[in-house]
């Protein structure tokens, strides 16, 4: 008989799992355990044709994400985040606002507009994705905020990384040199959305031309996206955020497949949050839909 004591399960948390495995240099039990189920889901993640994995908490998102990560071939590069502690505490995308200059006063109902964290966060994603080429082109004057960070990825955290590019997104609003003086009591309202779209257009035919050149072969696996049960308007940002990153996964991970690209980006949501007002549209649902796969 085996006694209790020696039966081992395993932590309740897979990233916790990952970390003392780590530590204790042994293989987490997500990997000794791990059951490659009947049927295609397995495969369809592993080619990329699913790349949302959606489920009540404790389903197994995060193992099966770490069970992906820790599986990849030698010849790929890879990024995992786990996104509570690295993007939302350290980066607070949520809380733009707060860093802007008191020359420019940002309305606060385009912070929660789509085309604001949406394309916010393509330029994070998009960073992760270049970080992993070997080397890049040298960058056009138009994106000169990556030129300037740049040379600092390669030796920065993820949290690093996520907080560089976060102050660039405030930067190319504040670079719009706005002369507050001449404008009625010296409040002038800026649209966030456009002010960063015109800056990621060019940013993103760069990194796509790069993607391309150097045949970037990597995997971004982003895990724990979550909402901060806060007040009403905390929320309302957080589920926000996590909408607009599903959209920005799915267009560059569409666009990647478009140009033949080995790179893709994973995304895990746990399923209680998509019944949300701000997830619960018809153009999320249906991503969640065509490219998800739900664990129970």
């Amino acid at each position: 008989m085996l006694p209790l004591k020696e039966i081992e399960v395993g932590e309740p948390d897979a990233n916790a799992e990952y970390f003392l495995a780590q530590r204790s240099k042994s293989k987490p039990m997500y990997q000794k355990a791990f059951f490659d189920w009947e049927g295609v889901a397995n495969d369809k993640l592993i080619s990329g044709q699913k790349f949302i994995l959606f489920g009540q908490k404790g389903t197994g998102k995060t193992a099966l994400l770490r069970h992906l990560h820790a599986n990849l071939p030698s010849d790929y590069q890879s990024t995992f985040i786990i996104f509570r502690k690295e993007i939302v505490e350290e980066a607070q995308l949520a809380q733009l606002a707060a860093s802007f200059s008191a020359s420019v006063v940002v309305d606060e109902d385009k912070i929660q507009e789509t085309k604001f964290y949406y394309h916010a966060m393509k330029r994070l994603l998009l960073t992760f994705l270049l970080s992993h080429c070997v080397e890049i082109d040298d960058v056009p004057e138009e994106i000169g905020w990556f030129k300037n960070l740049y040379s600092e990825l390669k030796n920065s955290s993820v949290g690093q990384m996520a907080a560089l590019v976060t102050d660039s997104v405030v930067g190319s609003i504040e670079a719009l040199h706005v002369d507050v003086s001449k404008l009625t009591k010296g409040v002038v309202s800026v649209d966030a959305g456009k002010a960063i779209k015109r800056s990621n257009d060019a940013f993103q035919k760069f990194a796509f031309s790069q993607f391309k050149k150097f045949q970037v072969k990597a995997r971004i696996f982003l895990d724990e996206m979550h909402f901060a049960y806060r007040d009403t308007d905390g929320l309302s940002a957080d589920a926000s955020l996590v909408r607009d990153t599903i959209l920005a996964v799915r267009e560059i991970n569409e666009r990647l497949i478009e140009d033949e690209l080995d790179s893709l980006i994973y995304i895990s949501i746990r399923s209680e949050f998509l019944e949300h007002q701000e997830i619960a549209v018809a153009d999320v649902a249906h991503t969640i839909e065509s490219y998800g796969l739900e664990l129970s």
